[in-house]
């Protein structure tokens, strides 16, 4: 990337009309290091005919406090491991968050090769990053595909999950300790791992 900012659209799905100058103009406004979309549009449709944004179905984040995320880490974490039905819950999707490229650098933010890394991406976000702005907008659709990752269930995708899990609580134990607040606090973050791997096994391992 060569750019100020960077922003992850997954391949299947698509953004509204000005959604990257909107997500710039907040960003340049705010100087936040990340900005947090609150909503995003959802369709089943498979083929690639024009979508009418009139016609999706409206998925609204619960977290309803627009504005700067709270920088204590205590509160960013419980937020993100709150059920998104709960009120207060923010959803770790990577293209929910517009990032500038400095930050991810700084903290050496990355996507680990695991099943849905978004989760991880995004817990690390919360815990590294300062400045999250929370923006109330719908900028992107997220296609629900037959023949998508995410809908295949097979030994592949199930060995994938028990492989990834192994990788999620090593590096969150990782994370939470490079943080001075965290480290001295174990409770704290067993709770939060069993909170986040609860979610991800009601997610991944569930179904079979």
């Amino acid at each position: 990337s060569r750019g100020k900012y960077v922003y992850f659209v997954d391949s299947d799905d698509i953004l509204i009309p000005q959604a990257l100058d909107i997500l710039h103009a907040t960003a340049e406004h705010t100087d936040a290091d990340v900005i947090h979309m609150s909503g995003y549009y959802e369709t089943t449709q498979d083929d690639d005919h024009p979508i009418s944004i009139k016609s999706l179905k409206l998925e609204r984040e619960p977290y309803n406090k627009a504005g700067l995320l709270n920088e204590n880490i205590f509160y960013r974490l419980d937020r993100c491991c709150q059920r998104f039905d709960s009120g207060e819950g923010i959803r770790p999707m990577a293209w929910l968050f517009c990032c500038k490229k400095s930050a991810l650098e700084d903290f050496n933010l990355n996507f680990e090769p695991i099943i849905s890394e978004d989760e991880l991406f995004s817990f690390e976000l919360l815990c590294n990053v300062k400045k999250i702005f929370i923006i109330h907008k719908a900028l992107y659709i997220y296609r629900k595909r037959q023949n998508s990752i995410m809908s295949n269930y097979n030994f592949k995708r199930f060995a994938n999950g028990i492989f990834s899990l192994k990788i999620v609580v090593d590096k969150m134990k990782f994370v939470m300790n490079q943080n001075h607040f965290l480290k001295d606090n174990p409770k704290f973050q067993e709770n939060v791992i069993w909170r986040m791997l609860e979610g991800f096994i009601n997610n991944h391992i569930k179904q079979f």
